[in-house]
């Protein structure tokens, strides 16, 4: 029982982890910071599977049974245990509003990107280089932008 109580007080601070790790991608996003975002998500790899692992753990101490039938038999420490799986449960559910806040600023940075893309035109012409480095009337946005730049 005591292996029980060190895996589900390790997966709690791995599920808190996880969370913390989650903000800190979101202001990575939010921030435009390549760098901590690529750390971020090493990071969160890295806890997943360690969360996996945890999980299997559990899942061998508990001999297939839930939280609950472990806490209603006879000896056990039924308020650690329930308590914890409360703990647990809570923090899960954190985990999951993080996650899907930040896949829904990805989704509004994408489409702002998207917009930004249509309304600079794809199509627009301007003077400028042809692939082949000929000087042209009509350009797309993209070769005007390098002729401009080079």
């Amino acid at each position: 029982m005591e292996e029980l109580l060190t895996t589900l007080q390790a997966q709690l601070a791995t599920v808190t982890a996880l969370t913390e790790i989650i903000r800190r991608e979101r202001n990575a996003i939010a921030n435009n910071e390549l760098a901590l975002l690529q750390r971020c998500q090493q990071e969160k790899t890295q806890l997943q599977h360690r969360l996996r692992r945890l999980e299997e753990r559990r899942e061998l101490s508990a001999h297939g049974k839930s939280l609950r039938e472990l806490a209603a038999a006879p000896g056990a420490p039924a308020e650690k245990l329930l308590t914890l799986r409360q703990n647990l449960q809570l923090a899960l559910r954190e985990l999951k509003i993080e996650n899907e806040t930040n896949a829904l600023y990805l989704k509004h940075q994408l489409a702002y990107i998207n917009c930004f893309r249509q309304a600079a035109g794809k199509e627009q012409h301007a003077d400028g280089y042809t692939k082949t480095g000929k000087v042209s009337s009509q350009q797309t946005l993209s070769y005007a932008m390098v002729s401009i730049l080079a």
